[in-house]
């Protein structure tokens, strides 16, 4: 049976020890036969009784004064691996496993009030507390002048062991709560220094809604000092931002026009507004073209005409037909009369005629055609709710990161255009090794891929340097 100790009486050990003290001064000078013999005696206790008043001294100040640690970067490091090998788990910080002499002392110290939490007397000298107070501090700590939680929480226990976060415990959902200034961004300083540091090379991703500073600060120092990059994006500063492309990765091309057009309230403008994107996506994918915002942009104020033109052009000949250009005119000299004739309607209504009646149409085309015979003003109206959010995702600096953001599709458009620039010299000069020699395309995709990604944004101790 555990008997029962109460740690907020008087420290009566310190009047024993005092005794004891002045009998070991007192002994050797009072001249009594074998007097050292005695005084050793009183040595053993006064140890003994001063182990006691520093024991419960230490107790005091752990639940009446505010300490933070520190731990520095390379102590952390070395920690988080030794347990990483041993208990898979990474350092979390120090603490103590809840008990019930803890929940007898917690029970305790709710029953007082808090201005009765025993510590030093209040009759010592400032400058002689303090002292106290620094010489039973936690090595490598610093006072905490936050206002925020109860002191005595963590002090319950001043012997504390090393606090493992296992691994495997992530695999769900943590929440770390607190009020504020409490605690919670060092925590996940601290687990994603551990993160970033981790031998598996784990990827961390954050999404920061109050974009803390020193947050950031402290992980693109670690990324840094583990030789890993740092992306950082936030929308309201495009000049630290990567690009970011919403439209790069998608499995099937309607999603690309369901994530423009969600943004949109529900409605029929906004189902028109889907079809229009739709239609345009597919026309740019079947000529070749990479979807982007900008090109859905130009599409919806001027028509998508030249994608129209362009798609037939690419059709008639995929379906057999090498005269469509005769074709088309001879359709174009029987209608001129009309006045205002656009070519492209001649190859429209050759597509129609030859293979839209028939049959034998393309999916793409055929909403491409759809909208070209489409009122043009009509047209104009329903479009309208989409072009404000098109333009406000598509314009100036934004567009400019959130548009064309395949680093290597990037890299491989610049490649092309150095390569046909050098042909076009190397044509004009008759001359090709004159100076303008073309540049490796593979190296110049390496090359604009490491400018695109060299900038993303993925305890209880606080990590230093």
């Amino acid at each position: 049976m555990n008997s029962y100790i109460n740690h907020f009486r008087p420290i009566f050990e310190a009047r024993a020890a005092v005794g004891w003290l002045i009998g070991l001064i007192l002994l050797p000078l009072s001249g009594m036969p074998h007097a050292w013999v005695f005084a050793g005696f009183c040595a053993l206790f006064l140890l003994a009784r001063t182990y006691q008043v520093h024991k419960a001294l230490a107790f005091r100040m752990s639940i009446s004064t505010r300490w933070l640690t520190l731990i520095q970067i390379e102590v952390l490091l070395r920690t988080s691996a030794r347990m990483k090998a041993d208990l898979d788990a990474m350092y979390f910080g120090t603490g103590f496993e809840w008990t019930q002499r803890h929940c007898q002392i917690a029970h305790d110290i709710l029953r007082m009030p808090s201005n009765e939490i025993p510590g030093l007397p209040k009759w010592l000298p400032v400058n002689v507390a303090k002292r106290i107070e620094t010489a039973f501090a936690p090595p490598n700590s610093v006072p905490d002048t936050a206002p925020q939680g109860k002191s005595w929480i963590h002090g319950m226990e001043p012997d504390k062991i090393v606090v493992p976060l296992h691994y495997k415990a992530l695999g769900g959902h943590t929440a770390v709560g607190g009020t504020t200034g409490a605690g919670k961004t060092k925590t996940y300083e601290l687990i994603g220094t551990q993160v970033i540091h981790s031998p598996g090379k784990d990827v961390l991703i954050i999404v920061d809604p109050k974009n803390d500073k020193d947050f950031k600060k402290r992980v693109e120092r670690e990324s840094k000092r583990a030789g890993r990059k740092f992306l950082y994006w936030k929308q309201a500063a495009p000049s630290e931002s990567i690009r970011l492309n919403p439209l790069e990765n998608w499995s099937q091309p309607s999603e690309i026009a369901s994530r423009v057009s969600q943004l949109m309230e529900e409605g029929p403008f906004r189902d028109f507004a889907f079809l229009f994107i739709d239609r345009a996506v597919k026309g740019e994918l079947y000529v070749g073209d990479k979807p982007n915002l900008r090109s859905i942009l130009n599409y919806a104020q001027s028509g998508i005409n030249g994608l129209l033109d362009r798609c037939l052009r690419r059709f008639f000949p995929e379906a057999g037909m090498l005269d469509w250009e005769d074709e088309a005119r001879g359709f174009l000299q029987r209608i001129a009369q009309k006045g205002g004739v656009d070519p492209l309607q001649g190859m429209v209504q050759l597509y129609v005629d030859n293979f839209a009646k028939k049959g034998l149409g393309h999916e793409t085309i055929d909403g491409l055609v759809a909208t070209f015979v489409h009122d043009r003003e009509h047209y104009m109206r329903i479009i309208a709710s989409a072009l404000p959010l098109l333009q406000m995702l598509a314009t100036a600096r934004r567009a400019r990161r959130a548009t064309r953001i395949s680093p290597s599709c990037a890299a491989s458009s610049r490649a092309r255009t150095r390569s046909s620039r050098c042909a076009m010299r190397r044509s004009r000069a008759r001359n090709t090794t004159s100076g303008h020699r073309c540049r490796n395309p593979s190296r110049n995709s390496r090359r604009g891929k490491a400018q695109a990604t060299s900038a993303v944004w993925s305890t209880s101790p606080a990590p230093t340097t």
